[in-house]
């Protein structure tokens, strides 16, 4: 019988986890952080919609996070339903090794990223639909020709060593009305609830939301508010160039009046909050736009909970916008941005799991649009260009003013070219120095400043613009201003990725080969290969 062998290292990260099967014995050795949940038959950090002493989130189609089942003669890996989070997998020397977290795998098989690659294009994957999107993910490793990542998928692996990519259950649902819609969502986040606050589960899981001023997460914490979600995570600025001083709420996030009327207590989110830690992982989850005005969550859930689960409102520019892809209207679901993936290492370090909550149901997409424009949702139609009539009706149903959300597209996510944190940041510019890039923060100041006058310039334009010519100023899309004058060829958010991941990598590699783990995991053939692969790299 198959069974895994679990192991817990104090100094993980509280949710990350990596497995190694082999292939030929159908063991299953796993290391794993203090918050995860396991016995001999399943581990995982996680949530899901049906009973927690079965442990079937591997037939769930709406779990967050991550785990392994043990179910018969057969093995399951099971990422999150949400594309928000991943698995990452390799088969090496037999083995499958498969883990929560890019860089424990890195860790543990010694393979590092490839420094000529631009993981661009990877981090942004699932905007091709989870059914088509490349799962390869480049690597630099003498054995090892790349690595996989796998979204909303299952890996199933039977005793005798076959590796199958199963997709995720798919219920049948009746949604002909909002209501239908309404209560379906209801019924699913009550039974999320039943999950996470049941008494058998060893870690005990606070819950929050996060809101802002738009139409997703706002909708979202409505929706859980009535499951008894009573506090939830805002940040008062967007990401907008803008001074506040000058162009007034089109610049602020604030959600603390939405709040209030939902009787919810507010948290504020502040990147500033982050510490030099957190902030790096931020920085290693993905090559793109990064959220790290939630590092004041990330701080107080690793202060102040065992765990918790977080309701977010990601997918939600999918599922309830107005333009559909032709994938999506089909039942796939794809991803326009890295966001809510930026989050996916900091959440495992500081022990959350991520919920969107407009992924539940999102495979529906047909019947959620044809709700979208059916003629009982007139009432809730703005017709501007920023107009989501479902969630308008959900949050003004439960007596938010109508002008107090949805009237300005914003959002907290950045393309950092240089850390926040002084000690890191002067870590980063000895790491573009070493690739012959210089000057950097002379020429970051003098793009700053560029870019900030180019955007006012074109704000300015576009309020004094006269007839039909005239556009709201929706802002990131009113204009693509050019950003930089100097380090026009240089992607520094790939740069900052690989050095983060690179960063965390070494300490990762030092705690294992320092945690005796070798003498108790997989007779220390992962481990002790890294130590001969560390040496390699270290000639190279």
């Amino acid at each position: 019988m198959i069974k895994l062998a679990p192991v817990a290292l104090p100094d993980l990260p509280k949710l990350a986890w990596a497995a190694s099967l082999d292939l030929g014995q159908g063991t299953v050795s796993v290391l794993h952080g203090s918050a995860v949940e396991c016995t001999e038959k399943w581990l995982f950090e996680g949530t899901w919609d049906g009973p927690f002493p079965q442990a079937e989130f591997h037939r769930s189609a709406n779990f967050f996070g991550s785990g392994i089942r043990v179910d018969g003669d057969l093995v399951y890996f099971v990422p999150s339903s949400a594309l928000v989070d991943r698995l990452l997998y390799c088969v090496w020397a037999g083995r499958l090794c498969v883990s929560n977290s890019l860089v424990l795998l890195l860790s543990i098989t010694g393979a590092r990223l490839d420094p000529d690659h631009n993981y661009h294009g990877e981090s942004l994957a699932v905007s091709q639909g989870f059914r088509a999107y490349d799962p390869t993910f480049p690597v630099s490793h003498p054995q090892i020709s790349t690595f996989f990542q796998l979204f909303h998928h299952n890996i199933v692996v039977s005793r005798d060593g076959n590796i199958a990519i199963q997709p995720k259950p798919a219920p049948e649902y009746h949604l002909e009305s909002f209501g239908d819609y309404v209560a379906e969502m209801n019924r699913i986040l009550q039974s999320i609830r039943a999950n996470y606050t049941d008494s058998a589960r060893s870690i005990t899981l606070d819950s929050f939301s996060t809101m802002s001023s738009g139409y997703d997460s706002t909708a979202a914490s409505v929706l859980v508010n009535a499951i008894g979600v009573t506090k939830c995570f805002n940040s008062r600025r967007s990401n907008s160039a803008l001074p506040p001083w000058l162009f007034g709420d089109k610049t602020l996030d604030d959600a603390t009046p939405i709040a209030r009327a939902l009787n919810m207590q507010v948290l504020h989110a502040d990147p500033r909050a982050s510490s030099a830690d957190d902030e790096l992982y931020f920085y290693a989850a993905c090559s793109g736009r990064r959220e790290t005005a939630y590092g004041a969550l990330a701080a107080y859930v690793s202060r102040h909970c065992q765990g918790a689960v977080v309701f977010t409102g990601y997918h939600g520019d999918i599922v309830w916008g107005a333009s559909l892809l032709p994938r999506d209207a089909d039942g796939d679901v794809s991803r326009r941005s890295s966001a809510g993936l930026s989050i996916s290492e900091v959440r495992l370090r500081s022990g959350f799991i991520n919920a969107p909550v407009p992924a539940i149901l999102a495979t529906e997409t047909s019947a959620i649009d044809r709700i979208t424009g059916a003629r009982e949702m007139e009432p809730w139609v703005l017709g501007t260009s920023y107009d989501r009539p479902i969630p308008r009706r959900i949050v003004e149903q439960a007596g938010v003013d109508r002008k107090a959300f949805g009237q300005y597209k914003k959002n907290v996510v950045t393309s950092p070219a240089l850390p926040m944190n002084p000690a890191l940041r002067k870590q980063f510019l000895g790491f573009l120095r070493a690739r012959g890039i210089r000057h950097v923060r002379a020429f970051w100041t003098i793009n700053r400043l560029y870019y900030l006058s180019s955007r006012l310039w074109a704000y300015l334009r576009a309020f004094t613009r006269a007839g039909s010519q005239r556009r709201d100023p929706q802002f990131g899309s009113l204009v693509r201003t050019r950003r930089k004058l100097f380090h026009r060829g240089v992607d520094f958010p790939n740069l900052l990725y690989q050095w983060a991941v690179e960063v965390l990598v070494q300490r990762s590699t030092e705690m294992l080969l320092n945690s005796n783990v070798d003498s108790r995991w997989t007779d220390g053939r992962l481990v002790q290969a890294t130590k001969v692969d560390r040496a390699a790299a270290d000639q190279r």
